[in-house]
């Protein structure tokens, strides 16, 4: 997920300061945060151990 997310809020960067992108393409700066954020509490979540009763 971080590397699509990396990829996705790049295309937003270059298109909007250089492209004058249209308005929905700004959806991938939402959708490249969440995924990036999703992929951050992903991962962390995978390196906890299971915690015993």
């Amino acid at each position: 997920m971080i590397p699509l997310a990396i990829v996705m809020l790049i295309a937003w960067a270059v298109a909007t300061f250089y492209f004058s992108a249209p308005g929905w393409f700004h959806g991938f700066l939402t959708l490249g945060i969440f995924l990036l954020l999703w992929g951050i509490v992903n991962r962390s979540a995978h390196r906890e151990p299971p915690r015993s009763k």
